[in-house]
């Protein structure tokens, strides 16, 4: 289902995680995980929250992302 600003708010609550704040801890734990397994689950997540068009918007807004999305999708090929 995709999302927007308003549905996001009541997803991610008071004190809840930032869209940024995830998808950093989701590149954190790829690149700390050996298990390849984890690894294929970690980019299927992040390949599932670029799919959303309002996801999508934070791995536009730097070039480093993107090409460490493509490096991941790579990796675990």
């Amino acid at each position: 289902m995709f999302t927007n600003e308003e549905r996001q708010k009541q997803r991610t609550g008071k004190y809840g995680t930032s869209r940024e704040q995830y998808l950093q801890e989701l590149v954190t734990e790829f690149q700390k995980t050996p298990n390849e397994e984890s690894k294929e689950q970690i980019v299927a997540h992040l390949a599932n929250f670029a799919y959303d068009p309002y996801n999508y918007n934070f791995f536009r807004k730097t070039q480093q992302m993107r090409q460490l999305l493509l490096k991941m999708v790579v990796s675990v090929l």
